[in-house]
């Protein structure tokens, strides 16, 4: 669907006046994300070092602390990630909330602004839609934007301490992600194509929902009852197996890759293992980083095909907004004249 400039609900403009809070968002994922990467590195060797009756415990860059002070560290390292966790939740929260609202407040200032022809050319059910699924796809998108924000961040400060403690290994894990995310691209683009088609069908299935609803007493008064039904489950049915496609192709991105990463992960290790570079402790930390880093990048892909997903209805309201102000009625505040005497004579039923 072509873009329009003029319209507000491009990509971009969705983040418009909201960009710092976009910014404090990654800033507290970040910090989020390198919270937990030293957590699981020092409750690693922790273990590794109460197993093997040491006094004190390797952290990192040479320091060391006793059991008692690693499990103190471990523990403020916990809160500090609990605490910026629920802060990004209320941040991503608010902010999809927000897009929804503002989507719906312009759409109807527009629509109730433009002219009266233009507001009896559309379809009975066509706003309604527009507030609703459409708007809420329009949230889902922003939703997806913070998700990779999110994942995004708190995957780059994992990989980085992984890297920092075991070069060898979490290197190839760092190739191997950027390189399936490469490869899953086609299945993208696929995701973004049968949303398309999504929106399409879920646009004409409410507004002839609408229109056959205003219809009740011509449906009766015909007996044609038999047929609106037949017509109505078309339209379900029609509506039901796009939707199952949209499903199926965004579920599959993060299974395939989530398969794939794991596969990355065993060929990381046997290269680490093949290699014997690095210690017991450093390897069990890495593996646990990398772990956990898996799962950031599946919510990465669950995040994309969200993304990609929701894009078609961010499109088709830019393309409906454009519509509805360049309709807008031209009022320049001229008085219309005196209006003369206006009555009912005669009038029976």
């Amino acid at each position: 669907m072509p873009r329009n400039d003029k319209s507000r609900f491009s990509a971009f403009a969705l983040l418009d006046g909201r960009r710092g809070s976009v910014f404090s968002l990654a800033l507290s994922s970040l910090t989020g994300g390198a919270a937990e990467a030293v957590f699981l590195v020092v409750i690693t060797r922790a273990a590794f070092a109460v197993t093997d009756g040491r006094a004190r415990i390797g952290i990192l860059a040479g320091r060391s602390l006793s059991v008692h002070g690693t499990l103190l560290l471990a523990f403020g390292l916990v809160v500090l990630r609990l605490v910026l966790a629920v802060a990004s939740t209320a941040q991503a929260a608010r902010l999809s909330n927000d897009v929804m609202a503002d989507v719906r407040r312009q759409l109807a200032e527009a629509f109730l602004r433009s002219s009266w022809a233009l507001q009896q050319d559309q379809r009975a059910g066509r706003l309604q839609e527009l507030l609703t699924t459409f708007a809420g796809n329009a949230s889902a998108f922003l939703g997806g934007v913070t998700g990779v924000v999110t994942a995004g961040f708190n995957l780059a400060a994992l990989l980085g301490l992984a890297i920092a403690v075991d070069p060898a290994g979490s290197v190839v894990v760092v190739v191997a992600v950027a390189i399936l995310g490469s490869v899953l691209r086609p299945v993208r683009a696929a995701v973004r194509r049968q949303a398309a088609r999504t929106a399409e069908s879920g646009m004409a299935f409410a507004t002839s929902l609408s229109e056959i609803s205003d219809l009740g007493m011509e449906v009766h008064i015909f007996n044609v009852q038999p047929q609106t039904e037949a017509r109505v489950t078309l339209l379900i049915n029609e509506n039901a197996a796009m939707s199952e496609r949209l499903m199926f192709l965004r579920n599959l991105l993060p299974n395939v890759y989530s398969g794939l990463a794991y596969l990355a992960l065993v060929g990381a290790i046997t290269f680490v293992v093949s290699s014997d570079a690095t210690s017991f402790s450093s390897l069990g930390a890495v593996m646990l980083v990398m772990l956990r880093s898996l799962s950031y990048g599946q919510g990465l892909q669950v995040c994309a095909a969200a993304i990609s997903s929701s894009a078609p209805f961010v499109d088709a309201l830019q393309k409906q907004l454009a519509v509805y102000t360049e309709a807008k009625i031209a009022d320049h505040g001229q008085p219309i004249g005196e209006v003369g005497t206006l009555a009912l004579r005669s009038v029976s039923f």
